[in-house]
């Protein structure tokens, strides 16, 4: 295997997920798109992560953000009525409905401009609670997307692929470093929409796991411990195997929007700060790719 194939050698990007706070990581990589840099050979996407992902890949300037600023102002996407009458609070379909109207996915720029790199979404098995990483070559973006998307509590559904439930892949690996290493990747790209010292703590899932997965209790398991496992892989971020190089582009101080938030001053101002830590990280990551390729 020839150096350039081989993936101790490779670039892999990973982009966390965060409902709202997708709006951050949509500047990053914006700032990317800006300056042509597309070095990675591994993109692996995590719900709000792995639609962000689409836009870059496929090179759509700002079609994330205004996504998710066009979902912050729409009254169908979410409500708390809907969901105590035993709705969604937040409507996936929806979503896919007015982007592919309004701002829809350029899938033939995407699948060019991927060539022979790899694109996978992290997705959680409904079943059994496993973590599963689905390439987009096989399963298709957007149904992969809606896979990735599909929150409990905030969706209720799930998406079948395959003969297989899934549903979002933040629940099972919110933020998956080692999976990537254990693939033999030394040399990842880490987009947080989180601090890197944030305290896990996932009280609303928590409180209401039991009340809507009593069938399924690998599930509600899993929701219930999710901030445990979010713990686990942030220790592991935070000490690295020595032969990893780990460059990690994320928020100083908390971001202004929530998961859930809709405050579309807030996301600008978001969107605003990952341009400009996306712009501060370059030099360095153009740096790596560049020692990379001799």
């Amino acid at each position: 295997m020839t150096k350039k194939h081989d993936r101790q050698h490779q670039i892999a990007l990973i982009v966390e997920g965060g409902g709202f706070k997708s709006g951050f990581t949509a500047g990053v990589l914006d700032s990317f798109i800006i300056n042509g840099f597309n070095p990675f050979h591994l993109n692996l996407g995590v719900s709000g992560g792995a639609m962000n992902l689409t836009s870059y890949i496929s090179r759509q300037y700002k079609r994330n953000i205004n996504i998710i600023s066009a979902m912050s102002k729409k009254t169908n996407f979410i409500s708390i009525v809907r969901f105590l009458k035993g709705g969604n609070y937040m409507e996936l379909k929806y979503l896919l409905e007015v982007t592919s109207k309004q701002y829809p996915f350029d899938i033939d720029a995407a699948s060019k401009h991927l060539k022979d790199a790899d694109c996978r979404v992290v997705v959680t098995n409904y079943l059994n609670g496993n973590s599963a990483y689905l390439s987009v070559k096989k399963y298709g973006w957007l149904k992969t997307m809606e896979a990735t998307g599909s929150l409990p509590m905030a969706t209720r559904g799930y998406c079948k692929i395959a003969g297989r439930k899934y549903i979002d892949g933040g629940l099972s690996d919110p933020l998956p470093v080692k999976r990537v290493y254990d693939w033999g990747y030394r040399n990842i790209v880490l987009l947080r929409t989180h601090t890197n010292n944030m305290k896990p703590d996932w009280n609303l899932e928590t409180l209401y796991a039991p009340l809507f997965y009593r069938d399924n209790p690998k599930l509600q398991k899993l929701i219930m411990r999710n901030d445990k496992i979010y713990s686990r892989e942030q220790k592991y971020i935070s000490n690295p195997p020595k032969d990893l190089k780990l460059i990690q582009v994320a928020p100083e101080s908390e971001l202004e929007c929530g998961v859930i938030s809709n405050n579309l001053k807030d996301i600008q101002m978001d969107y605003r700060y990952g341009l400009e830590l996306g712009l501060d990280a370059l030099p360095k990551l153009q740096t790596l790719s560049a020692d990379l390729a001799y």
